[in-house]
């Protein structure tokens, strides 16, 4: 990936460019709003760079990214350095994971990766490019700001806003819930023409 790769050219043809974002973890670095992340490295690890490219991007989106280097050590992992790895992450482990957050903060280039929380994206207007959603939820609506999103899904909390009202880029709608096969009740929403509509459900 760019930035670790050393023989990476730094221009490659559009085909093999846009193809780097279905791996290249730097380019989500936007969901590290998301959730706490611990790195751990040697410093005398080559592969210490990807951490380092990481913080370079994350340091001003969440506090809840730390680096963990080993005095002394290349690629590896000894069992004192676990321990301390996993007495770093006692204290997230300890407070658990929020099963319903009320701000969730979307990146992706593919639908291989497009499931965040009660947020799901199902379809983007150019495979690729950088798509994002900024999702909030409070008592009286759900808020959301996009970018190359063309579908997307909320699954509704247990208490969702009455009536449920989804302001999204800037347009207000009043979705009809569908109720899944597991009993969810979610919402799908659709962008054509610059436009935002409610749809039934997907398929």
């Amino acid at each position: 990936t760019k930035g670790y790769a050393k023989t990476l050219p730094e221009k490659l043809p559009t085909y093999q460019e846009d193809c780097l974002k279905i791996y290249d973890a730097v380019e989500y670095y936007g969901n590290a709003f998301n959730v706490p992340i611990i790195a751990y490295h040697g410093d005398k690890d080559p592969q210490a760079q990807a951490a380092r490219n990481i913080e370079a991007r994350v340091k001003n989106l969440t506090k809840q990214f730390q680096i963990l280097e080993a005095a002394g050590l290349g690629h590896s992992f000894p069992p004192e350095q676990q321990r301390r790895v996993f007495s770093a992450m006692q204290p997230f482990v300890k407070k658990g994971r929020d099963e319903y957050p009320r701000s969730i903060r979307a990146t992706t280039y593919t639908l291989r990766y497009n499931q965040f929380g009660w947020l799901e994206i199902h379809s983007l207007k150019r495979h690729y490019d950088q798509a994002t959603v900024e999702a909030d939820y409070s008592e009286s609506e759900y808020l959301l700001k996009t970018d190359n999103v063309r579908v997307l899904g909320i699954k509704l909390s247990s208490q969702p806003p009455n009536p449920l009202t989804v302001r999204i880029d800037g347009q207000v709608l009043a979705p009809v819930p569908y109720t899944n096969r597991l009993g969810y009740q979610e919402v799908y929403l659709e962008q054509l023409d610059g436009k935002w509509k409610s749809l039934l459900q997907i398929g």
